[in-house]
């Protein structure tokens, strides 16, 4: 059986919330694993989901780490085509980022880019070449 790691990653400041809009985005991720596991167990593929809780300092310290949606350890962004721009909250995390891609105009990444990326992945895992 193949497995697609799905990792959700955000900062933590103590025990202050995630903006609503992180919080959209995570609900968007857990519906359409809710929607994918189901489906990708008849072709043999199994959804591995884990949350990652970072200390703030850690991205005060590198830059490119941020609110991350990451499968098979790669960022969403990089499996379908979505571009970040430079944060527009001014909350306690100020990482997050403005989400853009040809058909979305938001500050979440909707649920069917994320299925998309994940449909990617197991496009990639799942189909060999025959020569």
């Amino acid at each position: 059986m193949e497995i697609i790691k799905i990792t959700w990653q955000k900062f933590v400041n103590g025990d202050a919330e995630l903006p609503d809009r992180c919080n959209k985005t995570y609900l968007n991720l857990e519906r359409a694993i809710l929607k994918l596991e189901p489906l990708l167990l008849n072709f043999g593929v199994k959804l591995c989901f884990e949350k990652q809780r970072l200390p703030m300092q850690a991205s005060e310290n590198n830059e490119k780490l941020d609110y991350k949606i990451l499968i098979d350890n790669e960022p969403i962004e990089n499996v379908v085509d979505i571009k970040k721009q430079k944060p527009v909250c001014f909350g306690f995390c100020a990482h997050c980022c403005k989400i853009e891609c040809e058909e979305v105009d938001e500050e979440e990444i909707p649920e069917h880019l994320i299925i998309t990326a994940v449909l990617t992945k197991v496009k990639e895992k799942t189909l060999k070449p025959l020569y």
